[in-house]
């Protein structure tokens, strides 16, 4: 190759290592410039990482915006989840809301219900009181005493001298059908009167006398009422008693009720609580029922084997034979 070339070539290569570095520098320079000139949001959103440049300024911003990612994920999806949560919250408390309501009305509705059906029972009783007004109950009266009809009636003209015999006439009498629970004792005797006005002389008369005549001292005559009823005084038992420690004068009044005076003020209650509210207001303690007398017990049969001769074998007894 001839010199002149060889010079040339030369000093092409040197102007183009010169060009090269101030190229990159404009380069770098426009690039800084748009940089400065666009916002740091649209810096951030366009700006995309460079897997080629592994400088510590360049591995830096990658790692920021790595974790600027991921704590944006997971910010974004528990909000999103709280949000729904709240949602199905709110969404169960109106579902709450209309529940205690609902409920509220059912309340309600059950304690009508519950005083209509209170009422229905204390007329369905009055009624069955009512069909029992001719009615008396005659207890103690021995089993032995067969001829119910004429006992009875002359007991009644024992106790009420100027009563008319046609005005005593018995619709029907009968002994009750169920026995009493102390099975040493006679059954009821239960007659129906014609006329409602005899039994009450018949009744009255028999409150003021001390003993009935012709008639053992057990026998006692009583108004035959509806077992409700019955239960009811029974529950009203230690009132009695401290209206009658007192010397305080009552009345059993229909539908079911008991009426007394306390200090010249009248009162009628229906129920056991009113009744302890005024005893406890007249400063009226109330008497323990006594416990009711137990029932006595049934004697053990003596199971005692017969041998084929029927004598009684040597087992021993209370024992049941082998089978």
């Amino acid at each position: 190759m001839p010199r002149s070339q060889q010079k040339k070539k030369h000093h092409l290569t040197q102007r183009l290592s010169q060009s090269i570095p101030d190229l990159f520098r404009t380069s770098s320079r426009s690039k800084m410039a748009a940089s400065r000139s666009s916002s740091p949001v649209e810096h951030s959103e366009e700006e995309t990482p460079d897997p080629g440049d592994l400088t510590p300024a360049s591995m830096f911003r990658n790692i920021q915006r790595m974790f600027r990612t991921e704590l944006t994920k997971a910010v974004t999806d528990p909000s999103s989840q709280l949000q729904e949560l709240g949602q199905r919250v709110a969404d169960t408390e109106a579902r709450v809301d209309d529940l205690a309501e609902a409920v509220e009305a059912d309340k309600k509705e059950l304690e009508d219900h519950s005083s209509q059906l209170q009422a229905l029972e204390l007329k369905l009783e009055d009624l069955e009181n009512r069909s029992r007004r001719a009615n008396l109950r005659i207890r103690g009266l021995p089993e032995e005493v067969t001829d119910l009809t004429k006992t009875i009636t002359s007991l009644f003209f024992e106790l009420v001298p100027h009563l008319e015999p046609e005005m005593l006439p018995f619709d029907r009498i009968h002994r009750a059908l169920s026995r009493p629970k102390n099975p040493d004792l006679p059954r009821d005797v239960i007659l129906k009167l014609h006329y409602p006005e005899v039994r009450d002389m018949i009744l009255q008369a028999a409150r003021n006398v001390t003993a009935l005549p012709g008639v053992p001292a057990t026998v006692h005559i009583y108004s035959d009422l509806a077992p409700s009823t019955l239960a009811r005084r029974r529950d009203f038992r230690p009132v009695i008693l401290a209206l009658q420690k007192e010397g305080i004068r009552y009345r059993w009044g229909f539908p079911f009720s008991l009426s007394f005076q306390i200090k010249g003020h009248s009162h009628t209650v229906r129920t056991y609580s009113e009744a302890q509210e005024v005893l406890t207001r007249a400063r009226i303690p109330l008497v323990d029922q006594p416990p009711l007398p137990q029932r006595p017990s049934r004697a053990s049969r003596a199971w005692t084997p017969v041998g084929k001769d029927g004598r009684a074998s040597k087992q021993q007894k209370g024992t049941r034979p082998p089978i």
